[in-house]
C-alpha cells in the first residue's frame, strides 16, 4: 500500500533536485515567476510545480514499491558504487562536478528511481515475450 509518508518522499525528493539543479542558474525554485519555467518544466509557478509533483508522485511511488517487491524476488539490488558511477556520469553530462549534484540526489531517492526503472524493465520484457512473442 502506498502510504502519505511514501507519497510526499517522492514528492520532497524530486523538489529537492530542482530545487538543486534551478540553484545551478543562480535561481531559487520557490521565487522563478513564469519566464524562469519557460522552457526548463511546463509550469508557471511553484504552486503549479508543487500540484505537478503530487500529481506524478502517485504513478512514480507504485512504480518504486513494484520494483522494490520484483527486486526481492529476483534479487536485484541498486548498489553505492552504481550510485556513485551514476552521479559521475551526470556531472560529466552537464560539464559540473560529482559534489555540485549529490545534494540534488541521495543514495535513497537514486534507488527509488531505480527501483522505477527495474519495474519498467520487467513490464517491458513480460510485453515483449509473452505479448509480441520475441525473444
Amino acid at each position: 500500500l502506498i502510504t502519505e509518508e511514501d507519497w510526499q518522499q517522492t514528492v520532497q525528493w524530486d523538489l529537492n533536485r530542482l530545487s538543486v539543479i534551478t540553484g545551478f542558474e543562480g535561481m531559487d525554485l520557490k521565487t522563478m515567476t513564469a519566464q524562469d519555467f519557460e522552457g526548463r518544466i511546463p509550469v508557471k509557478s511553484y504552486y503549479e510545480l508543487v500540484a505537478m509533483l503530487q500529481r506524478d508522485a502517485w504513478q512514480n511511488t507504485w512504480q518504486m514499491l513494484m520494483g522494490q517487491k520484483l527486486a526481492e524476488e529476483d534479487g536485484f539490488a541498486p548498489t553505492e558504487e552504481a550510485f556513485e558511477d551514476f552521479l559521475r556520469q551526470l556531472a560529466a553530462a552537464w560539464n559540473s562536478t560529482v559534489e555540485a549534484y549529490r545534494p540534488a540526489y541521495s543514495f535513497e531517492y537514486y534507488k527509488a528511481i531505480q527501483y522505477r526503472i527495474h519495474y519498467y524493465d520487467a513490464v517491458s520484457d513480460y510485453i515483449r515475450k509473452n505479448i509480441y512473442r520475441e525473444e
